[in-house]
């Protein structure tokens, strides 16, 4: 047996100078010197070693007791070669907790004889306990075995073991800890101690004893089997509660104590005790048993991603690329939100380089795993292509509009839409980590009670909905019972890389060597992954910011879009659309706005990458001579975003009434993108506010405002994480003069200013000839 570190050390003897052979105790050091620290005289080191031989007895009785009470201890010094050494010097110590007499040893040193042997004789004290016996020869140290020194008739309880076996935990201090899992959370949330009694050395068989917890111990505590209740008890001294178990030992004096966690975190001491023969006090306690946390639960097992492009690959036809995406995988325990960092994660990708941070092990400071994703050389590593367009091959490896159109035999009637285009675009990847599958905690206890169904949440948003699969039926009714604790049931992790949600053996990338099915149990203990899918971005263009689909015939421009009631923004801009058809002047002066909006998607469909920034502005091409109306634009939320949380929104931020926008990373898989992620914004053109000048106007001055033409502008430009480049998108905008004046009579209307033709002039009221 090794060191103990329960147990100060003292060492009583160590050299002939310091110790007297016949008297007991020794000077108290500190925990962790050895005799390797002591100086054992001017010889130089040799190379060797020290074999200790088991010793004869485990148990000795102090020196006041009728019976043995001492023992030999034996060592072998050899060479590195294994060849027995004579006349080394060897030195002996014993190492006891106790500050009584410890006993002596005889000799404290000696010379190793022909045989390489060196023997000491220890002869207990007082001292009850136990110790170690201590040999050093050079800078050489070995010790016996752990052997327990009582008195004759006394009683002796111990702490065995545990089957969760007590280690010392980082920022534990050096006390060893014995650590679970919250119940139902993980392997190891139950354990078995071990405790024995032994009178004089010999084993009691038979005895009863009650071990108990501290008073009010975390919640759910029991000493009891997991499938068992536990019994508690009132303490009348303070009116807590405290777990109790009553043991019996056996033949060999252990008594066997179950204890299983509860669904709170915290720590507990199982002890015992016992009056002796003389009404003294025999005492035992476990180590520390510290309830530490459950392992992850696949309900709270998530991805956080970067603020700005969370998950947009920037792919390249030429080269790999060199933007990386850091994802970061949550690992919290069910119960309480704490950090788990027990098992590293695994990674899977169906394209693009993956790479673990730190081994998929969590940071010790946020318990988050985190990995690295890039896309590869786009002609050798892409996607599954869902659709492959196989008469034009073009038409899927370069998203090209003129193969895609081609494809479709430049049929007018026919297109194809950007969104199943994106589904030759994106990679999918698969994380997973050891854990426990989710299930709904019906009555609050913390633990799974079973008797509920069991599925396949394929689409991951923690409800049996139509795309799932029935794994359990519990009742037998085939049919999902939201009553009752069902859980959610998982197969062997796989990419599904032709998302048709079942594993395909000859095209799935399966992690692990064997596919099985989901098993139709709750597993509180297995592989618990998720998927998420990695858009690929291959830059834009005006055809995809203009259009939802491809069409067959190139030329074919959509008009409007359901969702947004608004107009593409492509083509001309002018009165009949501002105003509407026939608007007269009066009608032209007021105030007016436009809805249109742009298709937010790159040239293969998926969603522009998030911290994309759209400006919008108006350069005036045709300035005004007088009454400017320089048109405003501006976004507002889009569509029902208004109802959904601020980060799952297509825009970041409000974006209302604002000249510009940002692409929210997180957006996905937002419904927009049903429609091609279209993104509304409103022209606004002010009412011509411009008053008629003149002496010769007639009544009121009335409004004049010069026809005029702006570009609309709106400007996109990736975030620098894939290459920071634009694009600009603009489209003429074009508004007629308009004029409410009234001169007086023989006065003319010039622009907005009424004057007298050309010989008259003024008198204040009308024109006259001049002199």
């Amino acid at each position: 047996m090794g060191f103990d570190r329960n147990l100060m050390v003292v060492l009583v003897c160590v050299t002939a100078i310091s110790c007297d052979q016949g008297g007991g105790g020794g000077g108290r050091q500190s925990i962790g010197v050895n005799a390797s620290n002591v100086d054992i005289g001017a010889e130089p080191a040799v190379e060797l070693t020290l074999e200790a031989q088991a010793l004869d007895v485990q148990e000795i009785l102090t020196s006041d007791s009728d019976g043995e009470s001492c023992l030999d201890f034996t060592v072998i010094v050899r060479d590195t070669g294994g060849s027995p050494l004579a006349d080394v010097s060897v030195d002996f110590s014993l190492v006891m907790q106790s500050n009584a007499d410890t006993g002596a040893l005889n000799p404290t040193s000696m010379a190793s004889l022909a045989d390489g042997t060196a023997t000491t004789r220890y002869c207990a004290g007082t001292a009850v306990g136990r110790a170690n016996l201590q040999a050093s020869a050079s800078s050489t140290t070995v010790n016996s075995d752990t052997f327990t020194i009582g008195k004759k008739g006394e009683y002796v309880l111990e702490f065995l073991g545990s089957t969760v076996e007590p280690q010392v935990s980082q920022g534990e201090g050096e006390e060893p800890v014995v650590s679970l899992n919250l119940a139902d959370s993980g392997p190891y949330d139950c354990t078995n101690l071990s405790f024995s009694m032994k009178k004089s050395g010999t084993p009691v068989g038979g005895m009863e004893l009650t071990f108990s917890t501290q008073d009010d111990p975390p919640r759910g505590v029991k000493l009891a089997k997991k499938n068992e209740d536990g019994d508690f008890v009132k303490n009348d001294e303070t009116g807590k509660m405290r777990a109790v178990y009553t043991a019996t030992s056996s033949a060999t004096g252990v008594f066997s104590v179950p204890f299983c966690a509860g669904v709170s975190l915290g720590t507990a001491v199982v002890s015992a005790s016992m009056e002796d023969d003389d009404g003294l006090t025999v005492s035992v306690s476990s180590p520390v048993i510290r309830i530490a946390g459950g392992i992850t639960n696949h309900a709270n097992f998530s991805l956080t991603f970067d603020a700005e492009n969370g998950r947009t690959l920037k792919g390249y036809f030429n080269t790999n690329s060199n933007s990386s995406l850091v994802t970061r995988v949550k690992l919290d325990s069910r119960q309480d939100g704490d950090a788990i960092r027990d098992y590293p994660i695994q990674l899977i990708a169906e394209t693009g380089k993956a790479d673990l941070l730190n081994a998929g092990r969590a940071d010790p400071a946020t318990g988050e795993a985190g990995f690295e994703m890039r896309a590869l050389h786009m002609v050798d590593h892409y996607a599954y292509r869902k659709h492959a367009f196989l008469a034009n091959p073009d038409a899927a490896s370069r998203c090209d509009p003129e193969a895609v159109a081609a494809s479709l035999g430049n049929d007018a009637n026919l297109n194809f839409s950007y969104r199943n285009l994106a589904e030759n675009w994106r990679s999918t990847v698969v994380y997973a980590v050891r854990g426990q599958e989710h299930y709904y905690d019906e009555n609050h206890n913390g633990v799974y009670d079973g008797n509920g169904d069991g599925f396949w949440d394929k689409n991951q948003n923690g409800v049996f909905d139509a795309d799932d699969v029935l794994t359990y039926d519990a009742n037998g009714n085939n049919v999902f019972d939201y009553n009752g604790e069902w859980f959610i049931d998982l197969p062997t992790p796989f990419v599904d890389v032709d998302e048709n949600g079942a594993y395909d053996s000859n095209r799935d990338v399966l992690m692990g060597d064997t596919y099985q099915a989901p098993n139709g149990v709750r597993d509180a203990d297995t592989i618990i992954w998720k998927y998420e899918v990695y858009p690929i971005y291959m830059g834009m263009s005006p055809y995809s910011l203009t259009h939802q689909s491809i069409y067959g015939d190139l030329n074919v421009r959509p008009t409007t879009n359901l969702v947004s009631s608004g107009t593409l923004f492509a083509g001309s801009i002018d009165d009949d659309e501002l105003f509407g058809a026939g608007a007269n002047a009066a009608t032209r002066a007021q105030s007016t706005s436009i809805a249109k909006f742009i298709y937010a998607h790159g040239v293969c469909g998926n969603l522009l990458p998030g911290g994309t920034k759209i400006s919008a502005s108006s350069q005036a091409v045709r300035p005004a001579n007088y009454g400017e109306r320089s048109p405003i634009i501006t976004f507002s939320i889009q569509g029902d975003d208004i109802y959904r949380e601020a980060s799952r929104r297509l825009l970041k931020g409000s974006n209302q009434g604002a000249a510009n926008a940002v692409i929210n990373f997180n957006a996905v898989d937002h419904p927009r993108a049903e429609q091609g992620y279209p993104i509304d914004f409103q022209i606004y053109v002010p009412d011509c506010s411009n008053a008629c000048t003149g002496d010769l106007v007639s009544g009121s001055s009335g409004i004049a405002c010069d026809s005029q033409t702006y570009d609309v502008t709106l400007n996109f430009v990736e975030p620098e994480s894939t290459g920071g480049e634009g694009l600009a998108l603009s489209v003429p905008l074009t508004m007629a003069s308009v004029n409410t004046c009234q001169c007086v009579t023989g006065a003319i209307l010039v622009g907005d200013s009424c004057s007298c033709p050309e010989g008259q002039s003024s008198d204040g009221a009308d024109c006259v000839a001049n002199p």
